[in-house]
């Protein structure tokens, strides 16, 4: 162990002086943390729109659900860490007033005299405390964000994993299809129980490097996962905690960080017994009429101007569903769209050269896209078939700029009153058979 005379003197005196540097980084990181949150909110819900059925929109979600925790997480932290630096600082300046204390001037009895004296600590033991206690608390913030950062690299690299063994499959073994799938499962098996050692062994403090007969299986897999998950940033601030402080403390800390901030999502307090949480066809939606709903709010599946229709027209916008991808390329069988994948690159090679652009490509035929898109859904007033061919793309105004159809219903013979709108959409069934879906539906009241 290092002594105080092998520790440089500038280092000496940032020790000394850390609370500056604490006190500066916390409060500036609230305010950021703060306007990063609103920020991840943003960006989960232009996931929800419009990356609802991409291959990576899971392990997308994974990554800003990791980061919104962190960022609870760390403004938790600081905050608690702010607080206890103001009492820290208010019990040196009462130290310089007085250091003293002195019980026998309260005239208490000597029961309660005595248990005093006992129990509570001087100024100076309580501001050495005090500082020991905050300084952890500011190292302890930063290492459960790099646990989370490292739990999200694991899942990447089991996904590049499963991946892999795909590619394997389609290049390899094109015709091999159930034994490549029996080794990705047995594949998954293995990452998952070896990953759930390494949880249990972090978790528990070390407590699986404790047993002796079995380092030599738990120690590749310790390697490994201290490798893919980048442990090694924070192992000094990890292993000086378990050495500098009574495990059962460390153990309690992450006890509590888990119950608050991975299990609290899980429980609720709710006083409306007689309202259903779930979505039901007897709510109004406030997102399913234009102007009810507010510019970041996003439309469900599909909208129309007003609850209330003084017009002999009725404008109704469907939203593009892209996880309705796969069943579109299965019914429009007579065109594909010339978006060949979800990828598109602004990387252009010809002959004549290389060429950065705008990553779109030009549609070939709209025409025959938007008539493939339109045969998808169907639209119903009140329980009778609306043929309506006049269709339009149209992109919705608003922060989320949700695309879709555009479409005007002629309503002028419907009667006085409440009307049903209702939208279906093109479906598969276990049968691998086309049946409608319900996609919308929509009451409205007409003048």
């Amino acid at each position: 162990m290092e002594t105080d005379n092998k520790t440089p003197k500038w280092l000496r005196r940032l020790q000394q002086e850390s609370w500056n540097l604490e006190l500066l980084i916390s409060g500036f990181s609230i305010f950021l943390l703060f306007q990063g949150r609103e920020i991840i909110e943003e960006v989960l819900n232009q996931l929800n729109v419009h990356y609802g059925g991409g291959a990576l929109r899971p392990f997308m979600i994974i990554l800003f659900l990791i980061c919104y925790l962190g960022c609870n997480v760390l403004i938790f932290n600081l905050i608690l860490h702010i607080l206890l630096r103001g009492f820290w600082i208010g019990a040196i300046g009462l130290s310089s007033v007085r250091n003293k204390r002195d019980f026998s001037t309260l005239h208490y009895t000597e029961k309660f005299t005595t248990r005093l004296n006992e129990k509570v600590p001087s100024l100076e033991k309580l501001i050495v405390r005090l500082d020991n206690f905050c300084s952890t608390i500011f190292a302890f913030t930063f290492l459960i964000v790099l646990m989370l950062i490292s739990f999200f690299s694991v899942i990447i690299v089991l996904a590049l994993v499963t991946s892999i063994i795909g590619k394997f499959e389609t290049w390899f073994f094109p015709e091999s299809g159930d034994l490549v799938n029996m080794v990705s499962l047995i594949v998954l098996l293995v990452f998952l129980a070896t990953g759930l050692l390494y949880f249990l062994d972090t978790l528990t403090l070390g407590g699986l490097k404790r047993i002796k007969w079995l380092q030599k299986v738990y120690y590749p897999i310790y390697r490994f996962f201290n490798f893919i998950s980048f442990s090694s940033v924070y192992n000094s601030l990890y292993y000086h905690l378990l050495t500098r402080f009574p495990k059962r403390y460390i153990m309690l800390a992450i006890l509590f960080y888990v119950g608050i901030f991975f299990l609290s999502p899980f429980f609720s307090y709710n006083l409306y017994r007689f309202y259903p949480d779930n979505a039901t066809n007897s709510e109004l939606f406030t997102n399913n009429y234009d102007d009810e709903r507010s510019p970041e709010d996003q439309i469900s599946n599909a909208s129309i101007s007003s609850l209330i229709i003084k017009d002999q027209f009725l404008p109704v916008f469907i939203r593009y569903n892209n996880k309705h991808n796969e069943i579109l390329l299965k019914n429009c069988q007579d065109y594909e769209p010339s978006k060949k994948s979800d990828f598109v690159s602004g990387l252009r090679f010809s002959t004549n050269g290389f060429a950065i652009t705008d990553p779109s490509v030009p549609e070939a035929d709209p025409e025959k896209l938007l008539n493939c898109l339109q045969q998808h859904y169907k639209l119903y007033l009140n329980d009778s078939l609306y043929h309506q061919t006049d269709f339009y793309f149209f992109k919705q105004n608003g922060e989320i700029e949700e695309k879709g159809l555009k479409t005007l219903l002629d309503i002028a013979h419907l009667p006085r009153g409440k009307n049903l709108l209702k939208i279906t959409h093109m479906a598969l069934d276990t049968a691998e058979l086309y049946i409608e879906k319900d996609y919308a539906i929509i009451p409205f009241y007409k003048e």
